[in-house]
């Protein structure tokens, strides 16, 4: 119960900073490349609290909190457009189509090696891996500031780290193993 309260009121504070100032100071990725010819990428991120932020807000970076008071709310397709477009899936150094999807995660869907409080819904990048593409990188926008950056291929025991700035793509990562 305490759990539950303290998460709420992170949220809520959370939430204030990301309508004033419509960024985050980091966000932490589970990227995964399945032996099917799939990625995922998952993003924890509240998405209910996103969907508390007004749609202006989200899209006009410079608006203050004051002038995104009494705004509409986005539409959960709205933010799987803005999110979309939030974010540079790189195969080999060419842009790859991305798909987003609210998902509800566990420590087991990242495997376990996060230390981040999971929320109940975040949201997940996925996408078909090119054939023959053996490099990967991601871009996020500055919206979600430093990203953490954790990646590995299905039924890898240890995920590779990397730490992104805001705006940067990040270092290539040869996913194939080789």
């Amino acid at each position: 119960m305490m759990r539950r309260i303290v998460f709420a009121l992170a949220g809520l504070v959370a939430l204030a900073g990301a309508a004033a100032a419509h960024q985050f100071q980091m966000s932490e990725i589970w990227v995964m490349f399945a032996k099917d010819g799939t990625w995922r990428a998952d993003v924890l991120l509240d998405v209910d609290m996103l969907l508390q932020i007004p749609y202006e807000a989200l899209v006009i970076p410079t608006m203050t909190a004051a002038e995104a008071k009494d705004k509409r709310l986005p539409t959960e397709q709205e933010l799987r457009d803005f999110l979309r477009e939030q974010f540079v899936a790189n195969f080999d150094g060419k842009p790859a189509k991305i798909d987003v999807e609210f998902v509800s995660l566990t420590k087991k869907d990242i495997g376990y090696w996060t230390q981040t409080t999971i929320p109940p819904r975040s949201f997940r990048l996925v996408g078909r891996v090119p054939s023959g593409a053996a490099r990967f990188s991601l871009k996020a926008s500055a919206h979600f500031g430093v990203v953490s950056l954790s990646l590995r291929r299905e039924g890898a025991d240890m995920a590779t780290q990397k730490t992104v700035f805001p705006g940067t793509p990040s270092p290539e990562w040869n996913f194939t193993g080789s």
